[in-house]
């Protein structure tokens, strides 16, 4: 089965998906958490014949949900409503700061300088390396 993997964010949402055998995940896109997200994602899902989603959960180091989580679950309810897929929950601790140290960009991701073009760069993935972290670290916990 072919998964999507999410790593939602409030700002930017990063998406991955694995190949038909649902062993490598690669890391696909990112897109603007905006009115037209869901929308882009469910495209997505038609055209790569997604068969299962992969949401990143967001929790502090003590196990509590942090602040996103609860975002998190809306976002995971309207996007099951729409596709009626099965979702599977999977952590994406440090998976944002793994995409980091695995490219040549700052931390900081640059995102200050986005504000005044309000586009994501063409060549920035981390949103979505951060996603096949998430995807992949799934992908491997069914083997």
């Amino acid at each position: 089965m072919k998964y999507l993997g999410i790593d939602y964010g409030s700002k930017y949402t990063g998406l991955a998906i694995s190949d038909s055998q649902g062993m490598v995940a690669t890391a696909y896109s990112v897109v603007s958490n905006d009115s037209g997200m869901i929308s882009s994602i469910e495209k997505i899902i038609t055209n790569e014949g997604i068969g299962g989603l992969v949401i990143g959960t967001s929790h502090n180091l003590d196990g509590s949900a942090n602040t996103i989580q609860k975002y998190i679950d809306i976002f995971s309810k309207k996007i099951v409503d729409v596709t009626g897929l099965p979702i599977h929950a999977h952590t994406e601790i440090f998976s944002s700061m793994q995409a980091k140290w695995g490219t040549e960009k700052s931390v900081r991701r640059e995102r200050k300088q986005e504000k005044y073009n309000n586009k994501i760069k063409q060549g920035d993935r981390i949103d979505a390396q951060a996603a096949a972290i998430v995807l992949q670290s799934f992908l491997d916990s069914q083997k």
